[in-house]
């Protein structure tokens, strides 16, 4: 048996390679096998010859893929038999991309409670860096108070609106920092349920009528585009009255 590592691909990339072992006598048989990546699960060889080769043919082994997509990554076995004896040639496909959304790329939330949490659920290869994913709200108006990330002093900018109460504003905030306006009013925590998978949540405390409206969350691997979720955040209250 040999390992040779693995072939990456980015999407949409065809490959085409001769993968024939030498052998004397000629090669009598080849099989290809499929191992598809699961976590903590060890699947079964599936023979997936007819659907490498078209027709049988012991003579040689070209491994083909056109638009390579992410349901090509997998394990692969090539055993290649002569009258003496097999060997089998094993190696796994690696397919990058760009990080794809995990449901519709603009939703609405609503919440009656004190606390909101606004979830952006993505795919990439290679995993985004926490670094590389970030919150904003979509607001011309505020007053951020950022925790500094090294110990720096904090600072306050404030910004007065005509047209009614000050808006809390979310800039750049990366996984696990928070962002104060008196006691802790937003935090973002990520994880990683499984391989390849990446959750970032962005939690609203004391959730009044000024934390409505737009949100978005950028996720950003490397290839291609940042993908961009946006959160309408909807609270229902009573009516409030401005002063004049």
């Amino acid at each position: 048996m040999l390992f040779i590592g693995y072939v990456c691909l980015f999407l949409g990339a065809s490959v085409d390679t001769d993968l024939t072992p030498l052998s004397n006598p000629p090669l009598t048989n080849v099989k290809w096998f499929q191992r598809m990546v699961e976590p903590d699960t060890m699947n079964p060889w599936l023979d997936i010859t007819s659907r490498m080769m078209g027709s049988p043919s012991p003579e040689f082994a070209r491994f083909r893929l056109s638009r390579a997509n992410v349901d090509h990554m997998a394990s692969y076995k090539l055993t290649a038999t002569n009258p003496i004896g097999a060997t089998d040639l094993i190696f796994f496909l690696n397919v990058t991309h760009a990080p794809r959304l995990i449901g519709d790329p603009v939703i609405n939330v609503t919440t009656s409670g004190k606390e909101a949490e606004l979830e952006c659920r993505v795919m990439a290869n290679p995993p985004p860096r926490p670094s590389s994913v970030y919150w904003r709200r979509v607001t011309d108006e505020a007053v951020p108070k950022t925790v500094p990330p090294r110990g720096d002093s904090q600072q306050e900018t404030k910004k007065q609106s005509s047209k009614g109460p000050v808006v809390p504003a979310i800039s750049d905030m990366k996984c696990n920092q928070e962002l104060l306006s008196g006691p802790i009013k937003y935090y973002v925590k990520c994880f990683s349920p499984e391989p390849f998978y990446l959750v970032s949540t962005l939690f609203i405390t004391s959730v009044d009528p000024s934390d409505v409206g737009r949100y978005e969350c950028f996720v950003d691997n490397g290839i291609g585009s940042p993908v961009v979720r946006a959160i309408d955040l909807i609270y229902p209250c009573k009516p409030l009255l401005h002063s004049l």
